[in-house]
């Protein structure tokens, strides 16, 4: 999901929902953007209604949360406030938001009950693995098997001379992962 630097509340919806909406049913109301509480003219009073207060305005709310989600990133933590709702308006209220805040769907749990696509979750099979089935000498490699390998010890084919001991000794080398980088990008 890409957001501007910037992005309204509504932006936010409209990104999430992007992405969000494939896990439901075919036929389900929600798909019309018309049903969804967020395009709704009196999505304020929604809000403020029993229901909006206690986070049950389907299918979701997004709520602001810290790193690990189960706290609010702009209320204090005596608070004990789960995430502020993000309202779908068309101004942004927080500061640096991009910077401090990680987003929850909080998906209303009857309307999951109810409009859920189970074949959504189904691992989907790439066309190009076909090709390496096809072809014997191919191997297909997990990324489990590839970071092995990458941290194999791998001895150097030439004797590399040592300044210690002032002779032409076998070397090795191997990479060691410390922590996941931010993004992995693998081919």
């Amino acid at each position: 999901m890409v957001l501007p630097i910037k992005p309204t509340g509504r932006r936010i919806y409209e990104e999430v929902w992007s992405i969000a909406h494939k896990i439901l049913r075919k036929d389900s109301k929600y798909l019309k953007k018309s049903n969804l509480w967020w395009n709704q003219k009196n999505w304020r009073e929604l809000m403020m209604s029993e229901k909006g207060k206690q986070g049950n305005l389907k299918p979701f709310v997004l709520k602001t949360v810290d790193r690990q989600g189960f706290s609010c990133s702009q209320c204090n933590w005596v608070q004990k406030c789960s995430g502020c709702v993000i309202e779908p308006n068309e101004g942004l209220q927080i500061k640096d938001f991009l910077k401090k805040c990680h987003l929850a769907i909080e998906w209303q749990s009857q309307m999951i009950e109810e409009e859920y696509n189970p074949t959504s979750n189904e691992i989907m099979r790439h066309p190009t693995i076909f090709s390496f089935e096809d072809d014997p000498d191919e191997q297909i490699i997990s990324l489990e098997n590839c970071l092995k390998k990458y941290h194999e010890v791998e001895k150097l084919s030439d004797e590399i001379y040592c300044n210690k001991c002032q002779k032409h000794r076998d070397h090795s080398k191997s990479f060691e992962t410390f922590r996941p980088p931010p993004i992995l990008t693998i081919q």
